[in-house]
């Protein structure tokens, strides 16, 4: 029998254990594959900017090192796993050359079988995958399959070199085991863990602390969030370490529990399970929350597009306006009546430097008439001022923050023009497209008539068309007819957002699954390395008269908490730094929030029950 043949029997007799992990390699690698592909398809380089495919390949390096990251760990997992294998081959007369060499072709197999197949997947779908990549952002074009050898040759060549630079390692890992060891591995004896309540508490006080900075990071933003992160990702290491273990062992005094039923083959199980896991579950959190934070963050600014398109620009377009233009701008209009004019509104204002209390910004002046105008077309709040000095600032927290009603205004024209207002009012509005007028305060019509002869008033000329959306010709007309400075368009700004954040729901998507199923997969390997070494404890409890029944709700109550405590504390941490995103980014992300924590969970508690079956399997293997 020649070593590959017993490579090939090993692969076979562990193919079980192995799936899920092959199953993750498999879509990292279709994945990896598909944004590639994306990259070199000729349609997209034509539809899509530099900065797109430029956002596209971060997503693919991103994989790659995850992957990278992911197999590295699970590869090393399941070497240190089977040291009595490797001890049982030692006696049986193979040389540590000759084993290291069986595992440095089993690794190798395993992966070049999953390039295979990722790579015969990925093509297969890859038309699919451009055509909810063009979806996303926004393009409706009719998509070609095709196949890029280039996609393919790259992932080839970067999947190869993961393959073995971790199949070399655990090459040399078989080198560092000693043969005494490789049967103690699973025999030692363990002392029951302890817990310290002071680092229970720090670790409790740092979440706490780095929770309240969260919500502060619009303050001081470069600060603030690397401290939040440092402050939560040490607090989450002390939870699992410590907190947890010292809250299983306080449950231990609750005697009427602990010694009803299997509780007491329960909890003390878990409290081993969790002390020897703590880096690991914590890991798992952080992971989590990571994962969330950006699906959930992606998914939300995504089906945000309309609400901020439309704050940011509340007209189809807005140009700087004189005669010429006009007349050329009409001529457009009417040879594009899907797009028909329903209002046209002439906008003249005032720049002004403006001084308020902790804020010195600048403003556009504007009449009371004038913006009652626009309030009228667009349903906003109108305005209506008694007194000459007063005035209603127009902004929006996307602009700048705080409430500065009832507060003065220092007005400045110019070095001799300086004049002080009373601000009675606010509207959380833009004017219009056009940044000059995005801070703006409505004066009174006779105060801007006074001001106007001292600053002649610049004039815009602000336009909505029926079907907006659906404008790409008439706004390709008038970007030939006017002059790139002087002209914003509605389709323009949404079709750029359409495509930004497209692009992030497609990376943070894929790239969210990929990290789920790598999380899913650690875990699910390590307790079914658990499993393997109590199936002696289990089976000395089946002798003495414990039911099948019993052992499978034990089984079942330790799974749950060591699946269901890094997933609270990881949907924890993302509702947190989603709310705070939502605040610094002037947004609502709750429903996105909801939605991908439900998503998230349930394949998750797939996996839960996927590893219960599992574990319960192995126990009872053989009886």
């Amino acid at each position: 029998m020649t070593l590959f043949s017993i490579t090939a029997k090993n692969i076979k007799k562990n193919f079980q254990n192995y799936f899920l992990y092959f199953v993750s390699m498999v879509f990292s690698i279709v994945v990896f594959y598909v944004f590639t592909s994306i990259q070199y398809n000729e349609q997209v380089a034509q539809t899509v900017g530099e900065s797109t495919r430029y956002m596209l390949k971060l997503g693919t390096i991103s994989v790659a090192v995850f992957s990278a990251i992911f197999m590295g760990y699970s590869n090393s997992f399941f070497t240190r796993k089977r040291k009595k294998e490797i001890g049982l081959y030692s006696l049986l007369g193979l040389q540590k050359r000759q084993i290291a060499r069986m595992l440095f072709y089993e690794n190798l197999l395993m992966g070049v079988a999953a390039l295979g197949i990722g790579i015969i997947v990925g093509s297969l779908f890859s038309k699919l995958f451009v055509m909810l990549f063009f979806r996303l952002m926004g393009h409706f074009a009719l998509v070609h399959f095709s196949i890029s050898p280039q996609a393919i040759l790259n992932t080839v060549v970067v999947f190869l070199i993961i393959f073995i630079v971790l199949s070399l390692y655990a090459y040399s890992l078989i080198y560092r085991f000693k043969l005494v060891d490789l049967f103690r591995a699973e025999q030692s004896g363990e002392t029951e863990p302890k817990a310290s309540l002071v680092l229970a508490l720090v670790s409790i006080a740092l979440i706490a602390v780095g929770y309240s900075l969260a919500f502060h990071l619009l303050e001081n933003f470069p600060l603030y969030a690397p401290t939040v992160l440092a402050l939560v990702i040490i607090g989450s290491y002390g939870l699992f370490h410590s907190f947890m273990v010292f809250v299983i062992r306080l449950s231990k005094k609750n005697t009427s529990q602990y010694y009803r039923g299997m509780n007491l083959i329960s909890i003390s199980n878990l409290l081993y399970r969790i002390k020897s896991n703590a880096t690991l579950l914590a890991t798992i959190a952080i992971l989590s929350a990571t994962t969330v934070t950006a699906m959930g963050m992606s998914y939300g600014i995504y089906h945000d597009i309309n609400n901020a398109v439309n704050h940011h620009n509340p007209f189809s377009y807005v140009y700087w306006c004189n005669a010429d233009r006009d007349q050329k701008v009409n001529q457009a209009l009417v040879q594009y009546p899907q797009n028909q004019l329903l209002h046209s509104v002439e906008i003249r204002f005032i720049p002004a430097r403006g001084i308020l209390p902790g804020l010195d910004t600048h403003f556009a002046l504007i009449s009371e008439s004038n913006y009652n105008e626009l309030a009228r077309i667009k349903g906003w709040d109108k305005v209506n001022m008694s007194k000459q000095e007063e005035a209603v600032i127009v902004h929006s927290d996307y602009d700048f923050r705080g409430d500065f009603v009832d507060k003065k205004v220092l007005l400045e024209l110019d070095e001799k023009s300086k004049q002080e207002f009373y601000i009675v009012g606010r509207r959380p509005y833009k004017l219009t497209n056009n940044s000059n007028t995005w801070n703006s305060l409505v004066l009174k019509d006779e105060t801007f008539k006074q001001l106007s002869k001292a600053e002649k008033p610049n004039f815009l000329r602000a336009l909505i068309v029926d079907n907006q959306k659906d404008s790409q010709t008439l706004t390709a007309e008038l970007g030939r007819i006017l002059p790139a400075y002087s002209w914003n368009s509605y389709y323009s700004e949404y079709m750029l957002n359409m495509e930004q954040r497209g692009m992030l729901m497609f990376i943070g998507g894929f790239l969210g699954l990929v990290i789920l199923l790598a999380t899913g997969s650690i875990i699910y390997f390590r307790q079914l390395n658990e499993a393997q070494k109590e199936e002696l404890n289990y089976q000395i409890l089946r002798n003495i008269g414990v039911s099948r029944s019993e052992i499978h709700a034990s089984i079942r109550k330790q799974l749950l908490y060591v699946f269901l405590f890094p997933l609270i504390v990881g949907i924890a941490h993302s509702w947190v730094a989603l709310m705070a995103l939502a605040n610094l980014l002037v947004t609502n992300l709750v429903t996105s929030t909801i939605i991908t924590i439900a998503v998230y969970t349930l394949i998750y508690l797939i996996y839960y029950h996927l590893t219960v079956n599992s574990y319960n399997r192995i126990v009872n293997a053989g009886n």
